[in-house]
Formats: C-alpha cells, sequence, structure tokens
C-alpha cells in the first residue's frame, strides 16, 4: 500500500498524530537529560524509531504496551547497581504511573534511536500494510461464513428419512 504523505512525520500520514505525540516526549525526555535537540535531527531519528517500536508492539501477541491505551511518558534507564546495568542505555516509553509497580513498559536501547528515520518509517508502512491485509482477509473471511450461514438457510428444509 502507497501512503500519501509517505513518511509519519507529515501531515496527512494515518501515524501523524502518534508521532508527533512520541515527538514531543521525545524532546521532553531529551530536554530533561541534556541532550541537545537541535544537533542534527537527532530528535526526528529517536521519535521515529521510538514509532516504529510502538507500533511493532501494538501487533505483537502479549505486548507489553496496550495499543488501546496512550503512552503517558518516556524517560532514560538509570544506573542500575543490581544488573550493572550504565544508565542511558534505554528510552523507555510507559503506560501509567512510572511510580506504580504496575506500570506498563517498553525499552528500547538508545542505539536504536540513531538509525535513519526513513527506515523506520518504511517499516511503519510495511507494519501498517501488514495489518490492513489482516483486517481485510479477516472480513472476506466474516463475509463468506456470514454468505454460507445465509445459504444454509435460504435452503428448504427436506427433513430426515428413517428406513423404518
Amino acid at each position: 500500500m502507497k501512503y500519501e504523505p509517505k513518511y509519519a512525520s507529515e501531515p496527512g500520514h494515518p501515524d501523524y498524530d502518534q508521532y508527533m505525540t512520541m515527538k514531543g516526549m521525545v524532546d521532553k525526555m531529551h530536554g530533561e537529560n541534556g541532550i541537545d535537540m537541535h544537533s542534527g535531527d537527532i530528535s526526528h531519528r529517536a521519535s521515529a524509531a521510538m514509532l516504529r517500536a510502538y507500533k511493532t508492539e501494538a501487533v505483537r501477541e502479549n505486548a507489553s504496551l496496550d495499543p488501546n491505551e496512550r503512552i503517558n511518558g518516556m524517560v532514560l534507564s538509570r544506573n542500575n547497581d543490581r544488573f550493572d546495568d550504565v544508565g542511558g542505555r534505554y528510552a523507555i516509553m510507559y503506560q501509567g504511573d512510572p511510580n506504580n509497580p504496575t506500570v506498563r513498559t517498553l525499552a528500547v536501547p538508545t542505539h536504536e534511536l540513531t538509525q535513519p528515520a526513513e527506515r523506520n518509517f518504511e517499516e511503519v508502512n510495511r507494519i501498517n500494510d501488514q495489518r490492513q491485509l489482516g483486517q481485510t482477509r479477516e472480513r472476506e473471511l466474516t463475509q463468506q461464513q456470514t454468505q454460507a450461514q445465509q445459504q444454509d438457510q435460504d435452503q428448504p428444509n427436506m427433513g430426515t428419512r428413517s428406513r423404518f
């Protein structure tokens, strides 16, 4: 399927609003961590990567995020001596209160945030295409089942014959 416009960062794309929401959260996360958002297209790249990760997760069975709920925020991971983990290794998007143990999270390695945005947008479009194809197939199957049921109902009932 071709999208006009081609990328989620362009108004009119089906994921534009989600991209802009992610971009606002990425900008806030960068600002809170002293990352210069004006050097190159770091914010654009990071937002595209987070959108791709979100869309990939949303179609996964047993997803850690609820695709029907909005993302509440993003943070960078902190140092964790228990697991010998360095802070900032992951960008984490979350749903719910980040201080509540029931918060839903998705961690994206920060090295993925530097990939070219276009690569991530192409993956977003591919996910959308697969999802749309699956929905089309479901509709067709439902229509076929409905037609078969209708035909069964339209057949005259001849009853059953007994041998006796």
